[in-house]
This record gives C-alpha cells, sequence and structure tokens, in this order.
C-alpha cells in the first residue's frame, strides 16, 4: 500500500516537473525569439559575436530602414559556430531575409579559442535538427541528455537576460563606461607585434557560410568591428592589411557582397566610443547604428 501511494506521488511529481518545466522553457523561448527577431519575418539578418551585440541597436535600426531586423549574435563565437547559427536560422527562415550582415574582425581566422564551451549557449534551441547535432558532437553525454530533456536547463543566467531584453524589445548597450582619452594602454614595445593568423580551416569555413548566404539568394554586408587605435596597433600592419585586402578582393570577386570598415578616425580613435579596447557603449553602439543606418540606405542593400 506505501508503495503503490509512494509511485503515484512520484508519477504526480513527475506530471508536475514536466509541465512546469515545459511552460517555464516555452515562456523562456518565447522572450528568447523576440530578441534575435525570430518571432516576426525579418528582412535583414545580422550575424556576429558578442562586438555586434555591443554594436549594433536592433529597435533603433528597425525604425532607421523600416525593415524587420534578426540579430542572432553571441558572445564568444568563431567562424565554426556562426556556421551552425547560419543553418539553424536559414532551417527555419526561408525566403524572407534580402540582406545580411556578417561581422568580421582581427580575430576571426585566429586558431584561438575565445569560449572552450560555447556550445552551450544553442541549448535554447536544441529542437533544430541542426542546432542538436551541433551540440551532440561537442558536448559530454550527460550534459547533452539533461538539457535535452530538463528543457529550462537550456536557459542560464546570459540567456534569461537576453529573454527579458526581447519581452521588453530594449536593445540599448547597458555599458555607459568609456575609456579614459589620457591613458596609454599599450607601452611602444607592444605595438605591431601580434601577427594576424589565416588559419585556412577557419577561412573555407567562413567561405563555405558566404556560400550558404549565396544558396539563400541574399545581398551581403561584410563588416569590419570598429577597434579603438590603441589595441589597432597592437596587431602586425602587414598582415593585418593583408586580412582587410581578402576581405576587400573577396568582396569584389562576389556579386551581391560589399566590405564595410568601421574603423574610421572618427570611430576608432574616439576612447568615449568604447567600454574596453574591443567593444563598444552605449554612444558607440548609437555611432554604428547610425552609420550602418546609412550604409545600407546608400548601397541600396535592401
Amino acid at each position: 500500500m506505501k508503495f503503490t501511494v509512494f509511485i503515484a506521488r512520484l508519477i504526480i511529481f513527475l506530471l508536475l516537473f514536466l509541465i512546469i518545466d515545459f511552460t517555464t522553457s516555452k515562456m523562456m523561448l518565447k522572450g528568447l525569439n523576440k530578441f534575435y527577431g525570430f518571432d516576426s519575418n525579418p528582412q535583414v539578418l545580422i550575424n556576429g559575436s558578442s562586438m555586434v551585440l555591443a554594436g549594433f541597436n536592433k529597435s533603433e535600426l528597425e525604425k532607421n530602414i523600416n525593415k524587420k531586423i534578426s540579430l542572432y549574435a553571441k558572445e564568444g563565437v568563431g567562424v565554426e559556430d556562426r556556421f551552425a547559427m547560419l543553418e539553424h536560422f536559414f532551417s527555419e527562415h526561408t525566403n524572407t531575409v534580402k540582406t545580411v550582415i556578417y561581422e568580421v574582425n582581427p580575430l576571426l581566422f585566429s586558431n584561438k579559442l575565445t569560449a572552450a564551451n560555447v556550445y552551450s549557449i544553442f541549448y535554447p534551441f536544441m529542437d533544430n535538427n541542426a542546432i542538436d547535432q551541433y551540440i551532440f558532437k561537442r558536448a559530454d553525454k550527460l550534459d547533452y541528455l539533461t538539457h535535452k530533456y530538463c528543457r529550462a536547463s537550456r536557459f542560464d543566467a546570459i540567456t534569461i537576460n537576453f529573454v527579458l531584453k526581447g519581452y521588453m524589445n530594449n536593445y540599448d548597450n547597458f555599458k555607459t563606461v568609456s575609456l579614459n582619452p589620457e591613458t596609454t594602454y599599450f607601452t611602444k614595445d607592444q605595438q605591431f607585434k601580434i601577427k594576424i593568423e589565416f588559419n585556412q580551416n577557419k577561412i573555407s569555413v567562413f567561405e563555405k557560410s558566404i556560400n550558404l548566404l549565396k544558396k539563400n539568394n541574399v545581398k551581403i554586408i561584410i563588416v569590419m568591428m570598429p577597434i579603438y587605435y590603441q589595441k589597432q596597433a597592437t596587431f602586425d600592419s602587414l598582415t593585418y592589411n593583408q586580412l582587410v585586402s581578402y576581405f576587400k578582393s573577396f568582396s569584389a570577386s562576389n556579386n551581391n557582397i560589399n566590405y564595410f570598415d568601421l574603423n574610421t578616425d572618427e570611430l576608432s580613435n574616439n576612447a568615449l566610443f568604447f567600454s574596453d579596447l574591443v567593444h563598444l557603449n552605449r554612444e558607440g553602439q548609437k555611432k554604428v547604428t547610425e552609420m550602418v543606418t546609412k550604409h545600407l540606405k546608400e548601397s541600396g542593400s535592401f
């Protein structure tokens, strides 16, 4: 009798858990879809890393160009992760996007990993087959199964922040602090020391990503995000220029692709636009949103 009662209570507990878990995850996924712009029929897709999250104000850009935008960017992602993001996006959003802004930066083809477990930020979208396979290949079995069947566990603190911003439609950069223009962040000995890496596998993934975009018949804008001039001065000028030349020639040799470099003197030399050496603050976000709006309108990219 006691065992029967125990089983009955266990079944009730599990049913309640499953209902709460499913309902909670659905609510959070809805907010996350709002944040990324997946809940509408976006006509512009912005894909990138934390530099994009800091630099683009989705809601302001939508007002400026009168188009729906998906801002699909995540911290710590490399070209391989971003290819998975693009596969995910276009598997669920076909024939709506006309323009894709693809962010690039000096470390795009570097061998350095910015986040070893970056796959974990894709957990909320495990129900998508492309993302599910991407995670399955990278996570250990227990980690994979836990997030597969406990849906609420797919959302960490950073993701929940995006969920809240999605419900509030708030894309303002929260960082209002800026660099000190009087501070010297690097010595002369540190200038021109960092050689830009050209990992061929990463270049191949980048080109595969562009081919995926081309198959979806979109116009492509390759955007080099701004970095503070003192940080830029630490890169070896020869290899840095080779990287820029690669993006310029790659864009010139492909139809419907153009290259847009945001490292202007007005932006990169202004400490008041940066929260750190590679990320913009709120004022920098306003400036980049303004510059991108102008470029989109002048280039006829939509």
